[in-house]
């Protein structure tokens, strides 16, 4: 029986196009292009797996401290939390495999933006076994990482569930982040043979010999049906972010005889212990009472001058800030301190210049130019070595080499 494809438009639900891809017993692959409704043959097709933009899905890694799946769908969102800009609870995480370093592969999507999605899917009848962001989908040969690309953007593929966004490259020059990508994996002695290189439909080829030159391997350009041969390979899903609570409808059923048993005794135990949890709470209710009173005592103590003490940590600190400022001693997190931190590493690295210097909530911006990316990197051990700790930097390429974004603050370790 033939197996459907959904490959979502990017832009969906403002641009409502959805790309149809039917592949026969043989393998044969048949495109489709509609918006208003599904090819015939989709809703009874006994497997439809769905490919989820690019741009619509965060993948990561994080390190879990259980893989148990009860306990995971539970922290999952509050664990990627460091890396979103939106709340935990707007979004959906799905769990992918263990890596070597013990590390855990998750995908995150807007959470109502898939529910919209799935909603009108099963409007039609349709409703899928398997999502996947498509940038897990593309071919990947042993010993060589796949690059999708669409002219000046465009997706790289390492890892049966690793890959990332490119950008700001063109045909004659290689994306900044896949020259950066294959740098690390080189001191990891994990870099690939060679590249494969796919090109989007109607977009300009890069020069490969260029490309290959620039990146220090050969980068061999493979065409433009890259999606194409996803579908007629039929490789297993390396994330399937139909988990949870969007998990396939009659997924947990068949467990559900087995699982009543287990479920009962929980809820017995759950009657049993609910007293002695009742006044373990009541307990530690008190006892945090009665650290807070002395804790407002102390406070009181030090500092009777003080009219009203809403949070006494807090305002010791602050206090304590306060007399070291009279005092004349000098916190981590200031203006001068950094500066003087910073300086002797800025004044001892070859062509990076200081254009301009921001200074807010205990955090030194630098604007700097360099000749090249590498400079910029190698400045960052010798701001750590000076007790400053550095976020990664922000680079664009500019004449004669790269503006570069870097944030410092106190060590205060």
């Amino acid at each position: 029986m033939a197996r459907w494809i959904v490959q979502v438009n990017a832009a969906w639900p403002d641009a409502p196009l959805l790309h149809w891809y039917r592949v026969d017993e043989r393998g044969r692959v048949e495109r489709f292009v509609a918006e208003d409704a599904p090819p015939a043959g989709v809703a009874q097709a006994a497997g439809v797996t769905l490919w989820l933009p690019a741009g619509r899905v965060l993948l990561g890694t994080v390190k879990l401290p259980t893989r148990a799946p009860k306990q995971v769908r539970a922290i999952l969102p509050f664990v990627v939390e460091d890396q979103l800009a939106s709340d935990p609870e707007q979004v959906h995480v799905a769990l992918g495999p263990q890596l070597s370093d013990g590390s855990s592969v998750v995908a995150v999507v807007d959470k109502s933006w898939f529910a919209r999605l799935l909603e009108q899917l099963a409007a039609w009848g349709i409703r899928p076994r398997v999502a996947l962001p498509e940038q897990l989908v593309l071919p990947l040969r042993s010993g060589a990482w796949t690059v999708y690309w669409e002219g000046r953007e465009g997706w790289l593929r390492t890892a049966p569930a690793r890959a990332q966004a490119l950008d700001v490259g063109d045909a004659a020059q290689p994306p900044m982040a896949l020259d950066f990508a294959l740098r690390e994996a080189r001191e990891r002695e994990a870099a690939p043979d060679s590249i494969d290189l796919y090109a989007a439909p109607g977009a300009p080829v890069p020069d490969v010999a260029r490309w290959s030159e620039r990146l220090g391997l050969p980068v061999r350009y493979q065409g433009t049906e890259a999606l194409q041969r996803a579908a007629a390979a039929a490789e297993p899903a390396a994330v399937n972010l139909l988990q949870g609570a969007f998990a396939p409808a009659g997924a947990m059923s068949g467990w559900w005889s087995k699982l009543k048993p287990v479920a009962v005794l929980l809820a017995l135990i759950i009657v049993v212990q609910l007293a002695g949890t009742v006044a373990e709470w009541w307990k530690l209710k008190r006892e945090a009472a009665q650290l807070r009173a002395h804790m407002e005592q102390t406070f009181r103590q030090a500092f009777p001058e003080a009219q009203v003490v809403v949070d006494p940590p807090l305002q010791m600190e602050r206090q304590l800030a306060s007399l070291r400022q009279r005092a004349g001693i000098a916190a981590p997190g200031d203006f001068l301190v950094l500066l003087s931190r910073a300086a002797p590493a800025l004044g001892s690295a070859p062509g990076v210049k200081v254009q301009g210097l921001r200074y807010q909530n205990e955090t030194l911006e630098l604007d700097l130019h360099a000749p090249a990316a590498e400079a910029v990197q190698g400045l960052l051990p010798a701001l750590r070595a000076n007790a400053l700790r550095v976020d990664a930097p922000v680079l664009n390429p500019a004449a004669g080499g790269v503006d570069a974004r870097v944030s410092v603050q106190g060590d205060r370790t």
